[in-house]
């Protein structure tokens, strides 16, 4: 990936996150979200391993109980 793209992949990877921050309740659409997200950026190593870190994460709050 070029600069810009990392640059995009992480501002969509952001911008996913703080979506579904926001809307705790729904897990299984941000699953669909984030492979369409990994999909964009070519299912590489890095890309998956970054978005399942992110998945993880929001599932990690909604069990604590919200942001």
């Amino acid at each position: 990936m070029s600069t810009m793209e990392y640059y995009r992949f992480f501002t969509d990877l952001w911008r996913f996150f703080r979506r579904h921050l926001q809307d705790d309740q729904d897990l299984e659409k941000a699953a669909k979200e984030s492979m369409e997200l990994s999909r964009r950026y070519g299912e590489t190593d890095f890309v998956c391993r970054m978005v399942v870190q992110v998945v993880d994460e929001l599932e990690r709050v909604q069990k604590r109980g919200g942001s």
